[in-house]
């Protein structure tokens, strides 16, 4: 009676097995890959730029995607067969995750200022009139200056003349 058990106890094993209703766990280097694919799938998407005007340049992409200029270097390392100096229409340029502020596409109107702010215009100080040259030394009257100083310079003149 016990190996009759025994097959009918190997049978119904058999039998759940193969009609899928019992799954052994998964194990080894395909549970490993499964979970990276899930992890990967999680993982925010680089954004890819679409060049589709003459004009545009790492610097203006880095710029908008970015917030700064600076990342072109970046942005050129991430799209090693990009030619930098040479971007043509049509051409579709990586943005790294970790260096994106916004995914909204570049605006056409959006470029960089090429010339510097103008300062604000101030009014011109009229020049002086010739017949009126301002006097910028001459004699100086010790009297009419009233000083001690001119009064030193007075009384040793008096004595060198004695």
């Amino acid at each position: 009676m016990n190996r009759q058990y025994l097959r009918y106890l190997v049978i119904f094993l058999l039998l759940i097995i193969g009609s899928g209703c019992f799954q052994p766990a998964v194990t080894g280097k395909s549970a490993m890959a499964e979970r990276i694919k899930e992890v990967e799938a999680k993982k925010p998407s680089p954004y890819l730029h679409q060049v589709e005007r003459q004009g545009e340049n790492l610097i203006l992409i880095a710029t908008w995607y970015t917030g700064s200029g600076n990342n072109w270097i970046a942005i050129a390392r991430a799209n090693p067969n990009l030619e930098p100096r040479r971007i043509q229409i049509g051409e579709h340029i990586t943005i790294p995750v970790e260096l994106l502020k916004t995914r909204k596409p570049m605006p056409t109107d959006f470029q960089l200022s090429k010339t510097p702010a103008k300062p604000e215009k101030t009014e011109a100080v009229p020049p002086l009139e010739a017949s009126d040259p301002p006097e910028l030394f001459g004699p100086v009257d010790s009297d009419s200056q009233g000083s001690a100083e001119g009064v030193e310079t007075k009384l040793i003149l008096e004595t060198l003349d004695d």
